[in-house]
């Protein structure tokens, strides 16, 4: 990415290759001498054909605020971002991000033990949870909970772990969750008896 020619010209959030979903607020400045309007617009892949505008050009400079808003559902991929300060004189300045936007939920699905499973109790014997997990862009992390407690957090497969048997019936939760924040969870009970 470009460095701003001036703070006056700058996205500060989101930063470039951030992964993003679903309504993104911009923050940065867009100000300086002879300021005449500023205007956001995003083009699709690493280079645009073609830019969209998001919202109206904006004719009252901002310094570290609010940009605008840019509502990403049902986009999927890489996109620039460029805001763009005109001065009186026409001249242009430039600040430009590219980020991924992942509004995909990952996969989550727990293999073992089986919903419902009995299992019989034995001394110093863990049982073994396993899970499979995947994100069409990438998977950031796994959270164990049993009984509502976080046992385990992982970041890379095998997403296996081993938890010490107590005996009754337990809730396991796993939720799995990518680079953009997008969650997914599943569930089942299991027992553990004499």
């Amino acid at each position: 990415a470009s460095q701003p020619e001036s703070p006056d010209v700058q996205i500060t959030s989101p930063k470039t290759f951030d992964h993003v979903k679903g309504l993104i607020q911009f923050t940065g400045s867009a100000a300086g001498s002879g300021f005449s309007y500023y205007r956001l617009q995003v083009g699709q892949g690493l280079y645009p054909q073609q830019w969209i505008q998001i919202g109206e050009d904006v004719t009252h400079p901002e310094k570290s605020g609010s940009l605008g808003t840019w509502d990403t559902n049902g986009l999927e991929g890489l996109y620039v971002v460029q805001l763009l300060v005109v001065r009186n004189d026409q001249r242009v300045e430039r600040d430009i991000l590219q980020v991924t936007i992942d509004n995909t939920k990952p996969q989550v699905q727990i293999l073992t033990p089986s919903d419902g499973e009995r299992i019989t109790y034995q001394q110093g014997e863990p049982v073994m949870m396993q899970v499979t997990a995947s994100d069409n862009l990438v998977l950031k992390r796994v959270e164990y909970l049993v009984d509502g407690e976080l046992k385990m957090t992982l970041m890379q497969p095998p997403f296996i772990i081993l938890w010490s048997m107590k005996l009754g019936e337990h809730d396991l939760s796993v939720r799995a969750y990518d680079l953009a924040g997008n969650l997914s969870e599943a569930d089942i009970s299991f027992l553990v008896e004499k």
